[in-house]
């Protein structure tokens, strides 16, 4: 429900013609619980025919259907958080109300875009950062939640901060 699905990886299921999908019209062109969980997810998306290992959407990215893992080269495009921070920040963000969970976030209407730049224990890497900041800014982010859990001091560089500038320009906020 507040989870941004990337229209353009879904060609021909924006029923609605509003470039934003629901769940309710992917499960009306065909995807479904593959492995009865109870819950829609990235991995009922694997082996669907919309994982068709084509870039529907011309953005440079093969089936982005949720944002992207740059964390590394071997997983597949699964931008999971294995450590908790990034859903209790998500959760924090965009809760929605009236799920028997007895929490809300502060904007339960907002679509989280899942992104990953690095990897748990991962080293600071500016061009991945950098990447993740781009790949959320050309997909229409309007917010940027740039928490990603380096200790200590950080060089950030000139590349980062060319991003950085070019999403304040549009009017993203970081």
């Amino acid at each position: 429900e507040n989870m941004w699905i990337n229209a353009g990886e879904f060609p021909g299921v924006d029923d609605n013609k509003n470039y934003r999908i629901s769940i309710g019209e992917l499960l009306s062109h065909g995807l479904n619980d593959s492995n009865s969980n109870g819950v829609i997810g990235l991995d009922d998306l694997e082996g669907s025919a919309f994982e068709n290992n084509i870039d529907d959407d011309n953005n440079g990215y093969i089936d982005d259907f949720v944002g992207w893992n740059y964390s590394s080269i071997y997983t597949p495009n699964q931008p999971l958080d294995q450590s908790g921070h990034g859903t209790h920040i998500a959760g924090t963000i965009a809760a929605v109300t009236n799920n028997a969970f007895d929490v809300s976030g502060v904007s339960w209407h907002t679509k989280i875009m899942a992104i990953k730049p690095r990897q748990g224990g991962q080293e600071y890497e500016s061009v991945l950062c950098t990447e993740a900041l781009l790949y959320a800014v050309n997909n229409g982010a309007d917010v940027v939640n740039m928490s990603w859990g380096f200790y200590g001091s950080v060089t950030v560089s000139e590349l980062f901060e060319e991003a950085a500038a070019y999403a304040t320009q549009l009017g993203v906020v970081l």
